[in-house]
């Protein structure tokens, strides 16, 4: 089974060069453009890394996303990192 990389963030250009550097570095990718595409796309991938934007527009922010995912038990110990660009 693959170990996957999810990548939720709304600002599309960024999120394909971060997704280009993380397969160019052996990573298997997977990226959502909303709150709530990413939280499912989480609970069905169970990704190894989750590389989290804060402010997105749709469906909830990064932080509700981040709360979801500590609440949930298969998903509470997935390491997130934190992004904006404030």
């Amino acid at each position: 089974m693959a170990s996957w990389v999810l990548v939720i963030d709304d600002d599309v250009p960024f999120t394909a060069l971060l997704t280009e550097r993380l397969e160019a570095a052996g990573c298997f990718v997977t990226s959502a453009n909303d709150a709530l595409a990413g939280f499912i796309q989480a609970e069905t991938l169970s990704p190894v890394l989750i590389i989290l934007d804060l402010m997105m527009p749709l469906y909830g922010s990064g932080l509700e996303v981040l709360k979801k995912l500590r609440s949930n038990k298969s998903l509470a110990e997935v390491p997130v990192i934190i992004m904006t660009g404030l």
